[in-house]
């Protein structure tokens, strides 16, 4: 009896392993590092722009829900186009700005729509910035410390 009860539950573990491993994993939402769901199409990207222009800065989750639902903008997930969607968004709500003046802001203090409607610029290193993400394969040009520009030395460390 009991040999039968543990084929049966080894049968059941298998089954049920073998199910969970065939299921669709669902997406996990870019954050940042006070767990706000940011934007990740130019949908929302846009969505995020208007809702910041209406509610001037405070955000609002159903007017997101509204906007992303009667949106007919492209919903495929595209980091590259959030930060000019959401421009495109404040400009299109009436905000006087411009494409560049707007794209130069959201670069410079590294702000990112969330799907509140708001801007973030919360980042840490669990949670970075996913700006960065899009630049990380771009060569570096040299002499970019944090201390600033270095002279050159030859081999005995003396300069040039």
């Amino acid at each position: 009896m009991i040999n039968k009860l543990l084929a049966l539950g080894g049968i059941a573990v298998i089954v049920v392993g073998l199910f969970l491993l065939t299921m669709p994993i669902s997406h996990i939402p870019l954050l940042d590092a006070n767990r706000q769901v940011l934007a990740e199409s130019e949908r929302e990207g846009h969505c995020a722009g208007t809702v910041y222009v209406q509610t001037r800065g405070s955000g609002s989750e159903a007017g997101m829900k509204d906007c992303v639902e009667s949106s007919d903008l492209d919903d495929t997930i595209n980091h590259r186009v959030v930060q000019p969607a959401f421009c495109s968004g404040i400009i299109s709500a009436g905000l006087p700005a411009t494409q560049e003046e707007c794209m130069g802001i959201m670069e410079a203090r590294k702000f990112w729509p969330t799907m509140k409607g708001t801007l973030s610029e919360s980042w840490n290193k669990r949670f970075p910035f996913p700006g960065e993400w899009l630049t990380a394969n771009t060569p570096e040009t040299g002499g970019e410390s944090r201390t600033g520009e270095r002279e050159e030395t030859d081999r005995e460390g003396f300069g040039r």
